[in-house]
């Protein structure tokens, strides 16, 4: 809406530049993810742990929105068991 098109048109645009599906569901997984770390009390001998893993993630969130062709694998995997550690 806010860039005043449909959402067909918007669709076959993405189409034609090769992102099949936009990633908005790995895009919001990641968020998610570093807002729940970023609230974390660590221990301190863990928090430079902590920040280094927040740290990686905001970078693959990055990449992701620069490119939402390239199929992220491991970073399924690490949602995965991001989420069997912190439960929603």
């Amino acid at each position: 809406k806010s860039l005043n098109i449909c959402p067909t048109l918007l669709k076959n645009i993405c189409r034609e530049m090769g992102i099949s599906k936009w990633p908005h569901r790995q895009i919001k997984s990641l968020t998610n993810m570093i807002e729940k770390l970023e609230s974390a009390t660590p221990e301190p001998s863990e928090k430079a742990s902590l920040d280094a893993i927040i740290e990686d993630l905001r970078q693959k969130k990055n990449l992701m929105l620069l490119d939402p062709r390239v199929h992220h694998e491991a970073l399924h995997q690490e949602r995965k068991e991001f989420r069997t550690i912190y439960a929603k």
